[in-house]
């Protein structure tokens, strides 16, 4: 059985994958400053992408 961090990098490369190679999506104007008094620090409009 593998293991728990084993399992984490293999959901994230096909999620990339998926992003990169199989969605069709754009980047919108957003706000991405990011306030250091926050936790975490997020970009203020998050991260957003408009499906195709």
């Amino acid at each position: 059985m593998a293991k728990t961090g084993e399992w984490t990098i293999y959901i994230t490369k096909a999620a990339i994958n998926l992003m990169v190679n199989k969605m069709d999506y754009a980047v919108p104007e957003q706000d991405l400053k990011i306030s250091m008094s926050r936790i975490p620090a997020i970009p203020r409009s998050r991260f957003r992408i408009k499906l195709h």
